[in-house]
């Protein structure tokens, strides 16, 4: 009997350990693996595991995959609590957590204090490699931020965030409160809070060694009510070296682009700031509020003209141009890539006339995209545009409609991968887009003259609008760019003193004493509209008065399944009565022509749409899938001789759209 149980109590201990999370043993040389929404919870729900270590081998989507539940109440892991059933009253996260350069995207948090994926980091835990993306975190209490809440004496390495945090004090796009290390670190995020809000960190505190921030930047929204900066709200006794803000940085009082206040003793080396800066008191460009003689700030600028401010406690104030010079940082002995006086360590690289400085780690990735990221009514006709990642390199362009596709596509992506743009070019024509549709986009940087090494880009993402652009009138100058080049009136041009064009009716576009030729203060939406003279009693020229516009650009009128045809009007009380119409033209049509049935239109002195239904013209012949010409008249089209009257009219934002829903304020047309 003995002897059976000894072979059974051998039996049980050979059997293999029952695995844990998605394998791994949480050792230094074999980590725990978490690839799952399942393991990222059994993790926050096992603090007995807090000292182990983790590697992510997936990216992870909390926004299907949460098992159970859409919102914690809670930091994911290492929360500060009191349940004690549970293991956690107060425990801290002190192992190793490696992303691995994957992410964890859509976590929504609701809950009081030390909120973030982790609540609190302690005794030389490290994150590294980890991206975060649209977190949503609000709390009622302080210690929030987007990846931890509170950092004591814990390093964070090479991570980020994107998303929207809120809270009370100490709150930060990627810290509350760092008492550790941060390491080419960067947030974008959209924050509030009210005591010492920051874009990356809310406070920044040295202790026993710890509480530094290097190589780190930060871009978004920071609003706040008192200590608020662009990059640290509130940085206590602490170095800040090489790092940098382009937020926008709003509050009531300490507000500064790159740090709100510096209280005690303050270290800013190296660090530049080209944040859009607004408070009420204790402003800075740079620095909002400091105690002047405790604060050491070394070779540290701010853009005077993007801040809006021309002071600040502590740093040189400069220009733009100024700014993106590379010279401007090498006499202030920054250490840029490609020389050694400053230093070998490569830490800042430009694109000079371009851009601001930015770090070497970011080298090799396209930054700044047009349409910016998360942009929404994005208008068509659209041409997308980046900064390249560095000199020299060419740009693999992925464009859809799917963001899973787009992170996981190659250059044998169908369809998804639009092809590789030499270095010079900077820009990418998607054609023409859906309407009301979310697109995703990626460029990715190759060394094709060298290593052909491949720098993956970041994914980016915009949503049209529900209507095309016919004319905007945006983009007319003094530059050879002439409204009358465009829309043919009866004055007409010239090139020397042979005229060129003139439909010889009585209409005059543009205004000729104003820097773009266009009105500029009258103007329903952008910066300039149309002025528009008509003249139906003009001696030489016939009684009516008419501007025609030939289209290249979205001659299709039946894409994204567009029904109306759209334009805003304004004229004035001293206008004669006439009728206004617009007219279609195929090239090789007669035109159709619409007419606004009340004369006495052209005297209302407010911005006013007209809307009428694409069908109209095709019930008078015309072939929306080729539309060549759209013209606006006055008086009856064709008369040569019953004078009318005359008056000056604004017209602005031509558009396409899809059907709409009733308004009171619309007005009808009629087909005389």
């Amino acid at each position: 009997m003995n002897s059976l149980i000894i072979i059974l109590t051998i039996f049980l201990l050979v059997l293999p350990a029952q695995a844990k999370y998605s394998g791994g043993t949480g050792e230094s040389n074999n980590p725990y693996q978490i690839a799952t929404a399942e393991d990222l919870m059994l993790l926050g729900d096992s603090p007995e595991d807090y000292d182990k270590h983790f590697i992510m081998t997936a990216d992870i989507d909390l926004d299907p995959n949460l098992p159970g539940q859409k919102v914690f109440d809670r930091a994911v892991i290492a929360p500060d609590t009191n349940d004690v059933k549970r293991g956690f009253q107060g425990t801290s996260f002190i192992g190793v957590f490696d992303g691995n350069s994957h992410t964890i995207s859509n976590i929504t948090i609701r809950g009081g204090s030390y909120l973030g994926l982790f609540g609190r980091l302690k005794y030389g835990a490290c994150i590294s490699n980890l991206g975060l993306e649209e977190v949503d975190v609000s709390g009622t209490g302080d210690y929030v931020g987007g990846l931890v809440g509170l950092c004591d004496d814990g390093s964070i390495i090479s991570s980020y965030s994107t998303g929207m945090i809120y809270g009370g004090k100490y709150v930060g796009g990627l810290v509350g409160l760092n008492v550790g290390t941060l390491n080419d670190c960067y947030s974008t995020v959209t924050i509030s809070g009210d005591e010492s809000v920051g874009g990356l960190v809310g406070c920044n505190t040295f202790f026993f060694g710890s509480g530094s921030i290097t190589k780190c930047y930060s871009e978004g929204n920071v609003i706040g009510t008192t200590a608020v900066g662009g990059l640290v709200g509130n940085n206590h006794f602490a170095p800040v070296t090489d790092c940098y803000s382009l937020s926008t940085v709003s509050g009531i009082e300490k507000i500064g682009g790159l740090v709100g206040e510096i209280s005690y003793v303050g270290y800013l080396v190296n660090c530049y700031s080209a944040s859009l800066v607004s408070g009420i008191e204790s402003i800075g460009g740079l620095i909002g509020a400091a105690d002047v003689e405790n604060v050491i700030v070394t070779s540290c600028l701010w853009d005077i003209e993007t801040s809006g401010q021309t002071t600040s406690a502590g740093g040189t104030g400069i220009t733009t141009a100024e700014m993106q010079t590379a010279e401007t940082f090498l006499d202030a002995s920054w250490d840029f890539i490609d020389e050694t006086e400053n230093g070998e360590d490569d830490v800042w690289w430009i694109l000079e006339g371009q851009s601001y400085p930015r770090l070497w780690w970011q080298y090799g990735r396209a930054f700044s995209p047009y349409p910016q990221n998360d942009a929404v009514n994005v208008q068509q006709p659209l041409t997308l545009s980046w900064f390249p990642g560095g000199t020299d390199l060419y740009h693999d362009v992925y464009f859809g409609e799917d963001k899973e596709a787009i992170a996981n596509a190659t250059i044998e992506s169908p369809e998804i991968y639009r092809g590789r743009q030499k270095s010079d070019i900077t820009t990418y024509n998607p054609g023409n887009l859906k309407l009301e549709q979310t697109y995703y986009w990626r460029i990715d940087e190759i060394n094709q003259a060298g290593s052909n090494r491949q720098c993956k880009g970041d994914i980016w993402c915009f949503t049209t609008t529900n209507f095309i652009i016919v004319d905007d009138f945006e983009n007319y100058d003094s530059h050879q760019n002439f409204i009358w080049y465009s829309w043919k009136d009866g004055l007409g041009y010239a090139i020397g003193s042979w005229p060129i064009i003139c439909n010889w009716t009585g209409s005059a576009v543009g205004d000729e004493t104003t820097p773009s030729y266009m009105e500029e203060t009258i103007v329903h939406a952008g910066k300039q509209s149309m002025p528009y003279l008509y003249d139906n009693n003009k001696p030489g020229y016939f009684k009516y008065s008419e501007a025609e516009k030939t289209l290249s650009y979205l001659r299709n009128w039946t894409e994204g399944d567009v029904t109306e045809l759209s334009l805003w009007f304004r004229g004035g009380f001293s206008n004669d009565p006439e009728l206004m119409y617009v007219a279609i033209t195929n090239k090789a049509s007669e035109p159709a022509v619409i007419y606004y049935d009340d004369p006495n239109a052209v005297r209302i002195d407010t911005w006013t749409e007209w809307i009428i239904q694409l069908k109209i013209f095709i019930n008078q012949g015309i072939d929306l899938t080729d539309v060549d010409r759209i013209a606006i008249g006055f008086g009856t089209r064709g008369n040569m001789t019953i004078p009318g009257g005359r008056g000056k009219m604004y017209f602005d934002d031509i558009r396409l759209y899809r059907p709409r829903l009733a308004d009171s304020d619309v007005l009808e047309v009629n087909v005389p």
